[in-house]
């Protein structure tokens, strides 16, 4: 019988990425975007794993998860959260999120890649332990195939738009916050979709890359991991 994954996070691009990273693993993933829709569907079948959004339009993720516990006790929980968040509010959501019986923390933006191994983990491995994708007993960084060093740097971005019959180039600019020899990170202005495909340019250098993650920031700008293709 496969696996059930219930996903509830207000950001489709998140919910849209995971459940194409999950399209080929043997697990039946669902979506909810509010709290109210995570209850409704928690008391339809019981779910294996979920992995729960702090920041909901409609209540606060810890608290769900308190409720999750109580319909459903069995259930596994990975907590999501922005990683832009200060060290001391981070802090405090982690702790409440292991004393409320969380399996794993994530921080966003992550890598698709990365979050499927931990998922993985979490379904099958049952002395699977708490811990934090930022700490060094993480399977994040145990799995990470390139080391990536902080890089700011100015880049031209380009890609190719089809819509209403219409074939276009578009061109933006972004700026590299961690590169490594398998890709880059960035922010920019345009919301970037995941699979989207991209040429990037900054001085002498020029690559084609393929975005493997997106999220949009409370400031309006997206953070994206583009992979070199």
């Amino acid at each position: 019988m496969k696996k059930k994954i219930l996903i509830i996070d207000d950001d489709q691009l998140i919910l849209y990425g995971l459940q194409k990273a999950l399209r080929q693993e043997a697990v039946e993933v669902t979506t909810a975007s509010t709290a109210a829709g995570a209850e409704e569907e928690l008391g339809l079948c019981p779910y294996d794993l979920c992995l729960l959004d702090i920041h909901l339009p409609d209540y606060n993720g810890l608290e769900l998860m308190k409720i999750i516990k109580q319909i459903c006790p069995r259930t596994r929980v990975i907590i999501m959260t922005a990683s832009y968040l200060g060290d001391e509010e981070l802090s405090a959501n982690i702790q409440q999120a292991m004393e409320n019986g969380a399996c794993y923390f994530l921080t966003k933006p992550f890598d698709l890649g990365e979050v499927k191994e931990i998922i993985r983990q979490a379904l099958l491995n049952e002395d699977f332990r708490p811990g934090t994708r930022f700490t060094a007993k993480a399977p994040a960084r145990q799995t990470r195939k390139f080391n990536r060093r902080p890089h700011e740097q100015q880049m031209d971005l380009a890609m190719t738009l089809i819509g209403e019959g219409e074939t276009r180039r578009w061109h933006t600019g972004g700026k590299t916050i961690d590169i490594s020899e398998g890709g880059v990170g960035l922010v920019t202005r345009y919301p970037l979709r995941i699979s989207q495909v991209l040429s990037l340019r900054a001085g002498m250098m020029e690559k084609t890359g393929i975005v493997v993650w997106s999220t949009m920031l409370e400031d309006s700008t997206c953070r994206a991991g583009v992979r070199f293709a």
